[in-house]
């Protein structure tokens, strides 16, 4: 009889611990939706003013290989790949170093957008 009661209080005391944790998640969960709401709420220059920047670099300023890649969101390979078999972004070699232009990136990945899938290697 002892041990079936030792075993009913820890099966309680597991219980309570998963109702507090329970409790935490939806606590947690009622901020994230809270603040959610509160910036669907909020105007869109409010909004934009406190997004973190989605491509920061000046327009003029030239990016390393490195760089360039994760600007595209790719890897700093296809940039080698590219401009060796061609099909990638314009780049200088500026005293043996190879640099991208931000403009020229821009340019490439406007030209590498598509309405649809059956518009992709289509000549526009």
């Amino acid at each position: 009889m002892e041990e079936v009661l030792i075993k009913l209080q820890e099966a309680m005391e597991i219980k309570s611990a998963i109702a507090k944790q329970e409790a935490v998640f939806w606590q947690k969960t009622s901020e994230a939706l809270s603040g959610y709401l509160r910036q669907q709420q909020m105007p869109k220059e409010k909004i934009s003013a406190t997004a973190a920047p989605h491509r920061p670099a000046p327009v003029n300023t030239y990016m390393t290989n490195k760089q360039a890649a994760e600007y595209l969101g790719i890897a700093d390979g296809t940039l080698n790949k590219w401009r060796v078999t061609g099909g990638g972004p314009k780049f200088a070699k500026i005293g043996g170093s190879v640099r991208y232009k931000v403009d020229e990136l821009e340019a490439f990945a406007n030209k590498s957008t598509f309405p649809h899938t059956s518009a992709y290697g289509r000549d526009s």
